[in-house]
């Protein structure tokens, strides 16, 4: 189950958002929404149809990167390959069967959440958006992308609601896992209030808390409170650890965030914390890929990027001429021939979050990068545009210019109107 910012519920974190009915957790339940209002859901997918909510895994997995849909399949005991088997076998069939045979409705309460707080946040990188981002919010305000305030108001600011939500997380049996995201999530005030009522309500042993940083942060009142929990899992949003991070990234300093990112892996270790790289490749960092995946490999850190980017459309990687393309694809495939060994083998690894084969996962991911630059067509060409009009607005609001950080994207700009 996802909560939206705004207060709506969605069915699924990961899912395309469709126009529809929307709920809303001011004049709606959770039980109402999960149980009844979502039925048809359930429904289509006993059925067998492929939803289009579900294209954005449906094209990860098309290239060989680990979507959300299949990590819910494993935490529910499915694996695709063996499915007839482990269907039968799943504590969970009975639950399918009961919701088979009511017409998609369920006895069930979601155990396992996104919930997203808002868009406070002190960094405003090229690729979020104004619902993500308040400091990005406020200067495409200035720069006029945007025709009004972005309206930063979250569920998560109103007291009664935050109270709410937090009633009905603690009635429901067997919570196991909540999944915060912002804005950045360590400086948003309503994820340390969370906390304290998981743990005020004692059942923060048995809760595994996940959150994204962009590692500008260190509340040590917050990293406190997370100490409580039964597990953490720590997602660190960083795009390469070259210089051109600062840019895509702004206001983000990279020896700083290198500093952070050191901490907050010495700090997971010292805790046992399930650690991972939060990346989301584009056109400006694809080819920067790397070290960043030699950093996770090296120190048994896994490597998420939730998505092949597709918003905005003029960063996508599948823009870069052939040339560039080549580039990228030798640099991680650098990567991946550095680091094969005679165990590596071809297997699909879905449990990206075991530490046995966090490396081999690492060069799953990678290969997945080149897998989706060497098989995707070229994206339409007309964003160029969109992408210099975008970042030379930006650049005349921030005092940078793009060549300092990537000198050798030169001719490449300068051919399509930079």
């Amino acid at each position: 189950m996802r909560l939206c910012s705004n207060g709506d519920f969605e069915f699924c974190r990961w899912a395309k958002n469709e126009i529809g009915q929307t709920y809303n957790i001011k004049d709606t339940s959770v039980k109402e929404y999960f149980q009844k209002h979502i039925s048809h859901i359930r429904k289509n997918l006993l059925d067998g149809s492929s939803l289009k909510e579900c294209d954005t895994c449906y094209v990860m997995e098309k290239h060989g990167k680990i979507s959300g849909r299949q990590k819910q399949l494993l935490k529910v005991g499915i694996i695709e390959h063996q499915f007839k088997k482990t269907f039968n076998s799943t504590t969970f069939l009975e639950n399918f069967k009961y919701s088979n045979e009511h017409d998609g409705d369920t006895n069930c309460l979601p155990v396992d959440w996104q919930i997203d707080l808002g868009n406070y946040c002190n960094s405003a990188c090229v690729m979020c958006g104004p619902k993500f981002s308040s400091k990005l919010a406020n200067e495409w305000f200035k720069l006029g992308f945007i025709d009004q305030p972005y309206d930063n108001f979250s569920w998560a600011q109103d007291p009664q609601l935050l109270e709410k939500f937090v009633r009905e997380l603690v009635e429901i049996k067997n919570l196991r896992y909540l999944h915060f995201l912002g804005g950045e999530t360590l400086i948003t005030p309503g994820f340390s209030k969370i906390l304290e009522e998981l743990i005020k309500h004692k059942i923060s042993k048995n809760v595994i808390i996940g959150l994204t940083t962009n590692l500008t942060v260190w509340p040590e009142r917050t990293i406190e409170l997370l100490k409580s929990f039964k597990y953490v899992h720590l997602g660190m949003s960083i795009e390469s650890l070259d210089r051109i991070n600062e840019y895509v990234r702004w206001p983000s300093n990279i020896n700083d965030v290198r500093n952070k990112l050191d901490q907050f892996v010495e700090l997971g270790n010292n805790h046992d914390w399930d650690m991972s790289i939060r990346v989301t490749p584009n056109l400006l960092t694809v080819t920067k890929l790397k070290e960043l995946y030699q950093y996770a490999y090296d120190n048994s850190i896994g490597v998420e990027s939730c998505n092949f980017l597709h918003r905005p459309e003029f960063l996508r990687i599948d823009l870069l001429p052939d040339d560039m393309r080549k580039t990228a694809m030798d640099n991680i495939n650098g990567f991946i021939d550095k680091n094969k060994t005679e165990e590596t083998n071809d297997t699909t690894i879905i449990n990206v979050r075991n530490k046995e084969t966090i490396r081999q996962a690492v060069l799953q991911d990678a290969q997945s990068v080149v897998s989706y630059l060497a098989k995707q067509s070229p994206y339409d060409t007309s964003k160029y545009v969109e992408l210099i009009e975008f970042l030379k607005k930006l650049e005349n609001n921030r005092k940078n210019n793009i060549l300092d950080y990537l000198p050798e994207y030169e001719e490449f700009f300068r051919s399509i109107g930079y």
